[in-house]
């Protein structure tokens, strides 16, 4: 057909004297140029015509070549990657200053607007609801999650073994924190609260083997000296002070040990081979200690008398209801510093947690901070910030997502 003049129906027209393969540049396809793209056989028309090979340049092997391959290939992957370290940086960041603005005002919130006729069951119970609606409505609004892959990946057996112990373990430090912060001062609450940073070393130790650098146990040495200021009398007023003790800070140090627990149990979760969507392990934790308050209500007798007596939601107003949202939301900013910052930037904000509950307590409200809470805190921040600033060798504060398939997830 070529020599006749007819090629795929065209006016091209090639003199017989010359050889096909002199002309072959000039041709749609040749096997000098495989990728080339000719019109389909039913058309009987050339759509694309191929521009000529300049061998010394080879301009036309540079456009036609796989962009998902050879250099270009690991450059694309090098970007991709790139671009989820900084949407996880910034992701960390944003969720960082949000906890620790819900972390500073927290104490503050829960005796302004929760009052002392209010069933601390119940305060948990609305927490819980209101932390399981966000994470779902979260998760469906979080457009880096493949939600159909994730769907179909969870499973029943799964979800108890990673979530239901952490759940249980979450809903009993709640109860535990919402009968102590009305007996210790904001401050006092907050700083006590670190002590959970002892009990998750010695769990993650036991449960994930997981080793405390020299620096690590110098500043957890530090914060056991801060706690034991905290605890210690103020002024003339022993009994006061053991009310104080008794009501106060023993639940807060009875919730840190199970907080700890919990904590460790859900880095392995967010961190370890599970790699779990951080607003669906959110919800499975609130689902589950829903689940576990209601069957404690039920199986209590005297909470059960008490609920009776006077109603579950007895002492409620529409304020109280801003500590209580607002703590559930706290909830999800944990899980996401955990899986997108790691230790170094939780520990941050904590620490501005921290600050921002002293400027308010001495300023705002014109509450005297004690001596002891003044000696103790420098050194509560400081534990804090050295324990997460120096972690063990060889080992990082926050794990990145993956950036193969399972990044979506």
């Amino acid at each position: 057909k070529a020599r006749n003049g007819h090629l795929g129906g065209g006016s091209c027209r090639i003199p017989a004297a010359r050889s096909l393969h002199t002309v072959r540049p000039w041709l749609p396809f040749s096997a000098a140029n495989p990728r080339m793209v000719s019109s389909s056989a039913s058309s009987g028309s050339l759509k694309h015509r191929a521009a000529p090979v300049d061998d010394a340049s080879g301009a036309v092997e540079e456009r036609t070549r796989d962009p998902g391959g050879g250099v270009t290939g690991a450059k694309l992957e090098e970007q991709a990657a790139e671009q989820v370290r900084r949407s996880s940086a910034r992701r960390g960041l944003f969720f960082g200053g949000l906890l620790a603005l819900q972390f500073g005002v927290h104490p503050i919130l829960v005796r302004e607007f929760v009052s002392s006729d209010v069933h601390v069951s119940s305060t948990v119970l609305l927490q819980e609801a209101v932390k399981l609606c966000l994470s779902i409505g979260l998760f469906l609004l979080d457009s880096s999650a493949n939600h159909r892959s994730i769907w179909k990946s969870l499973t029943l057996k799964e979800s108890l073994e990673f979530a239901f112990v952490p759940a249980i373990l979450y809903a009993l430090q709640n109860l535990l924190i919402q009968s102590g912060v009305h007996h210790v001062p904001f401050i006092t609450f907050n700083l006590l609260n670190q002590t959970k940073i002892i009990a998750t070393a010695g769990c993650l130790f036991l449960l994930m083997g997981q080793r405390q650098s020299p620096l690590q146990i110098l500043a957890l040495t530090l914060l056991m000296g801060g706690s034991a200021l905290l605890c210690s009398p103020e002024g003339d007023e022993p009994s006061a002070h053991g009310t104080e003790f008794w009501r106060g800070v023993v639940p807060i140090l009875a919730a840190t040990v199970t907080s700890g627990l919990a904590g460790s149990l859900s880095q392995m979760a967010l961190q370890g081979t599970c790699q779990r969507n951080s607003f669906l392990y959110s919800a499975e934790l609130s689902a589950y200690s829903l689940l576990t308050l209601c069957v404690g209500l039920m199986m209590a007798t005297e909470e059960k008398a008490k609920i009776a007596e006077r109603g579950l939601w007895s002492g409620w107003t529409a304020t109280t209801c801003i500590p209580v949202v607002a703590n559930a939301f706290g909830g999800i900013c944990v899980g996401q510093v955990t899986k997108y910052a790691g230790g170094l930037r939780k520990g941050f904000a904590v620490t501005g947690g921290i600050l921002i509950t002293a400027f308010l307590q001495h300023h705002v409200y014109a509450v005297d901070i004690p001596s002891t809470t003044w000696f103790a805190m420098p050194i509560v921040i400081a534990s804090i910030l050295i324990h997460s600033t120096f972690p063990p060798r060889g080992k990082v504060s926050a794990q990145l997502p993956p950036t193969d398939k399972r990044k979506t997830q």
